[in-house]
């Protein structure tokens, strides 16, 4: 009986069109996977150890950051029952202040675009150029006083509710 019920089964998934669309799937998924793990292989063989050593410090690092914002959003979730995507923008933020303390030509920039705004010619010499690793705590302290900056206000805008 049970033997019986399996090959009915059997045939009924293998007969069935969204089977052979899914088993063609996994088939080309497999293919692009080889197919990467290849190029990657071709291109560590040519990469000297610091370039390997670095390609593996960046991967970590990228990784990281996107394991703990993908933590924070599954934490809110859970707590919440809320998707909330402020991690996201949080995260941008925190980049382009990185950015902006690091390139010498964020500063002139922005105020060019902001005095396009008004239909006047802002210009400004000079910019910042810190290092990576001063950008960085300078980021996090924008980064907090925007947050706080924005709980602050949104808990102004509830109690007038």
């Amino acid at each position: 009986m049970r033997l019986q019920m399996q090959k009915q089964f059997s045939q009924r998934v293998s007969a069935s069109p969204l089977w052979a669309w899914r088993h063609k799937f996994q088939i080309l998924l497999a293919c692009a996977g080889f197919w990467l793990l290849y190029s990657i292989v071709v291109h560590v063989k040519e990469m000297s150890p610091e370039n390997i050593g670095a390609m593996v410090s960046n991967s970590i690092s990228l990784s990281s950051i996107l394991i703990l914002t993908a933590l924070g959003l599954a934490i809110t979730f859970g707590v919440m029952g809320v998707i909330n995507m402020a991690h996201g923008d949080f995260l941008m933020l925190g980049a382009f202040t990185a950015y902006f303390f690091t390139n010498n030509r964020a500063l002139p920039m922005v105020v060019r675009n902001i005095g396009n705004w008004f239909d006047q010619k802002w210009e400004v010499e000079f910019g910042f150029e810190v290092g990576l690793y001063l950008a960085i705590p300078i980021s996090f302290v924008v980064v907090a006083f925007l947050g706080y900056l924005m709980e602050v206000l949104l808990k102004i805008g509830r109690a007038h509710v």
